[in-house]
């Protein structure tokens, strides 16, 4: 266990910046962070959720491995206490686990490798396996790895490396919907609202995608990088949903505003490498959190957010932003020439970051440096 406090850091004036610009993150001022060896590769991490209506961040996580022989999906506890993470539960998962969505307080879903959507459920202090969907993507040699899902209330949404979207309720094992949504593999999906979705390829494109709607094809189609980069992490804005942030292989992060999306409305780039996870902060989303391939995680913060008073608020109010927060601040970034504050949680290292999740000042990470990463004390 290493446990870490950054030095001060401070504001960049990103007034000047063009498009495209490296902005060259500050070490975030007070953080703690206690770093945890746990001889495995993290795939993916995830806060257990706490109720909408209280400020209390989650004391469990759970996180999923791979490229392991035998992989595995993990219960944690943690208090910050100055102690590590203590694993609560540790169950065998033969493929690796690409992905974990929370459908409800207790249960999660699991997507692997081998095509395969599981439920799981906390019960007490371990996870207990429910419903299966098997082989959910497959191509006619096989098994197609189940790359991301997407979770809205009872209902999830899985995409594959068979260019196939499908639709489930996890009350039911028959799929409501199965579409072929692409020629080539799809990275990512996220919900907008509960019957509009947004899928992400490895050629660049945003497709977004009405469920109700009796075609198969979708809506719009755009490209999220002329250079046809690969979007890799996608992230939809907590209160203001036609807003997006997706992440590409070239490491820029783009704001996108979906009621127009031919071009994004702001391209950031902090990352060396490709962004692998992406999170607008739950109650606080001036505040934007990225990993990246290149060891790095950063929190970006429009305006003067670490000097506003936000976090005493985060800690005593427990009323939810403005409506109109997004378009005074992601949507206006460039125009309203406000300060961006790109903050270091984690410094670059030789190996990815896999994933990341907040809960109110808190944050996990993990990747294939075989260490999961706790921070406390955010800033938000």
């Amino acid at each position: 266990m290493k446990f870490f406090e950054s030095p001060p850091g401070g504001f960049q004036d990103t007034s000047s910046s063009q498009p495209g610009d490296l902005l060259y993150p500050i070490m975030s001022e007070g953080i703690r962070r206690i770093n945890t060896f746990v001889s495995t590769k993290i795939s993916c991490v995830r806060w257990r959720p706490t109720p909408q209506d209280t400020l209390t961040p989650s004391s469990q996580f759970v996180s999923g491995s791979w490229d392991d022989e035998e992989n595995c999906l993990q219960l944690w506890q943690w208090s910050d206490s100055g102690d590590d993470p203590r694993c609560l539960h540790r169950l065998p998962c033969r493929p690796d686990v690409n992905c974990l969505s929370y459908v409800s307080l207790d249960v999660f879903a699991a997507a692997t490798s081998d095509g395969d959507v599981t439920l799981y459920r906390h019960v007490s202090e371990r996870l207990e396996p429910g419903r299966r969907w098997d082989r959910l993507h497959h191509t006619k040699c096989g098994a197609a790895p189940c790359t991301w899902l997407s979770a809205f209330e009872q209902e999830l949404v899985s995409v594959g490396d068979d260019g196939r979207m499908v639709v489930l309720n996890v009350h039911s094992q028959k799929p409501g919907r199965v579409i072929a949504a692409d020629t080539c593999s799809v990275y990512r999906v996220q919900h907008v609202t509960h019957s509009h979705v947004v899928t992400a390829n490895m050629r660049g494109q945003l497709k977004s995608w009405d469920l109700r709607a009796d075609s198969d094809e979708p809506t719009s189609s755009v490209m999220a990088s002329q250079q046809q980069c690969a979007v890799t992490a996608l992230a939809r804005h907590p209160t203001q949903y036609h807003v997006l942030a997706s992440g590409d292989g070239d490491g820029v992060i783009c704001i996108w505003d979906m009621r127009q999306p031919r071009f994004p409305v702001t391209e950031l780039k902090s990352h060396a490498d490709e962004v692998s996870d992406l999170l607008f902060h739950r109650l606080c989303p001036d505040s934007l959190f990225s990993a990246a391939h290149d060891g790095s995680v950063c929190q970006w913060n429009i305006g003067t957010t670490a000097s506003s008073g936000l976090s005493a608020r985060l800690h005593t109010s427990g009323r939810e932003p403005p409506a109109d927060a997004a378009q005074t601040s992601w949507l206006t970034l460039d125009a309203s020439k406000r300060y961006l504050d790109v903050l270091s949680l984690l410094p670059a290292g030789p190996l990815p970051v896999n994933s990341l999740d907040v809960s109110e000042d808190r944050l996990v990470c993990g990747g294939d440096n075989e260490v999961i990463h706790c921070v406390s004390q955010l800033t938000v």
